[in-house]
């Protein structure tokens, strides 16, 4: 469950374009800590991860649909789950409802890669637990 602040929205009242993308990295994270997934940046002083040998996974692309309204101080439900797996990349999908009204939906593309000790990302296979937490909501009955 999430709420509309003011500083989600324009002059309107309405959520602001770009609100969910913020939205959407709250809840990813809440998602893979669900899951387990633990990665070096998150353990980093500063956050930063080419200071740091290991997995990351930097975004490749958005999209985001505005389906309906969504109002300063209005309740909803986000949904976030792992839509798709290949080789080197993964898809993290988005639902945000109010009421079961769908009000925006979204998919965020990301690649795994690893970081070495110089700072370089280099794409690489994405593991099990990402292919093993992938879930088919056209396949689930709703």
């Amino acid at each position: 469950m999430g709420r509309v602040e003011i500083h989600d929205t324009d002059a309107s009242g309405l959520i602001f374009y770009g609100a969910p993308t913020e939205w959407f990295a709250v809840a990813e994270q809440g998602l893979y800590d669900a899951l387990g997934i633990r990665w070096p940046m998150g353990e980093s002083e500063h956050g930063v991860v080419t200071a740091h040998v290991g997995a990351s996974a930097p975004t490749r692309s958005y999209e985001i649909h505005l389906d309906g309204p969504l109002r300063f101080r209005e309740r909803y439900l986000h949904e976030v789950w792992i839509s798709a797996v290949g080789r080197t990349s993964f898809s993290m999908s988005h639902e945000i409802s109010v009421d079961g009204d769908v009000r925006v939906r979204g998919v965020v593309r990301r690649v795994y890669v690893v970081v070495d000790a110089a700072g370089t990302m280099v794409p690489a296979q994405v593991p099990q637990q990402f292919r093993d937490a992938v879930v088919d909501r056209n396949s689930v009955p709703r």
